[in-house]
């Protein structure tokens, strides 16, 4: 089970990734993690549909998340890569999809403020 408590977007933890970035190439490198995660998101909730193995998308999708501060997307990730049970990852694919939207949201009113 992934954590709700935790930050859907911190910047804080961009920045820490990311020290002596100007603005602009924060901006960018969350500009190309949304295009890049939401063609990741497709591919996953497609794959899922069509039966197909979903880890490497999960997997590739947790580090990138973790680097720009996305921490309920890579928390999910996690949990999924370590998620056994059918169950439990149709819940995590449910709550995948309805977190991306939010950190997409929230890592773009940042982008917007900026």
């Amino acid at each position: 089970m992934y954590d709700h408590n935790l930050a859907v977007f911190d910047p804080d933890i961009l920045i820490s990734f990311y020290q002596g970035m100007s603005a602009e190439m924060l901006v960018e490198s969350l500009q190309i993690y949304l295009q890049e995660g939401a063609m990741l998101q497709e591919t996953i909730m497609m794959d899922f549909d069509l039966g197909k193995d979903v880890q490497r998308g999960f997997h590739s999708l947790k580090t990138t998340s973790k680097m720009v501060g996305a921490m309920r997307i890579h928390d999910i990730c996690r949990n999924y890569e370590l998620q056994t049970q059918r169950e439990e990852r149709l819940r995590l694919i449910s709550e995948f999809e309805m977190e991306w939207e939010s950190a997409e949201e929230a890592i773009q009113a940042w982008i917007d403020a900026r």
